[in-house]
């Protein structure tokens, strides 16, 4: 049995202000953020460009 998982929603929100809401309503339902993930600087440490992109662990 193989199980995805995939949310997306779009918004006109400026990319750091969006990830600050992602945080903010998961932390007002009682949920705890474990980890952001900053891949985008992961990434570009390496020497690669990136995109900006983070994964945020609830």
């Amino acid at each position: 049995m193989k199980i995805e998982f995939d949310y997306t929603v779009t918004t006109e929100k400026p990319y750091e202000e969006a990830v600050a809401a992602v945080i903010a309503k998961a932390e007002e339902k009682g949920l705890k953020i474990q980890h952001v993930h900053d891949v985008e600087q992961t990434i570009k440490s390496k020497g690669f460009e990136s995109p900006p992109l983070k994964i945020i662990e609830i």
